[in-house]
């Protein structure tokens, strides 16, 4: 149910994660990020930046899933929504509103 909630578009999860076609990405460090839970329990943001095409989206979505199947609420929201709807929140007043119900969320993916 909550991953229903969380609006994820494509389900991606790190164990089908092409590592051998990002060379330069350390698996190791990666899994033991993900296996450790270490960025929510340390609230921490994590930002995944390339090129397109080379996986943020897939290992940004696959932690997500990772924390709402751990316990944690989360959110999968594209950029150009969030823009839309921070700046429909300015056209009708509701941006304490918006920005709160953003901030509830344990992990806020944003792509």
């Amino acid at each position: 149910m909550r991953l229903n909630r969380a609006k994820i578009p494509e389900k991606f999860v790190i164990e089908t994660f092409t590592f051998d076609r990002q060379p330069k990405l350390n698996k190791k460090r990666l899994v033991n990020l993900y296996d450790s839970f270490g960025y929510m329990l340390n609230h921490q943001n994590i930002i995944w930046i390339g090129p397109t095409g080379i996986g943020k989206t897939g290992i940004a979505t696959s932690f997500l899933i990772h924390t709402i199947n751990g316990g944690y609420n989360g959110l999968f929201i594209s950029f150009p929504e969030l823009v839309e709807q921070l700046h429909q929140s300015i056209a009708d007043h509701s941006e304490s509103k918006v920005i709160k119900t953003f901030s509830s969320f344990d992990c806020l993916l944003i792509d």
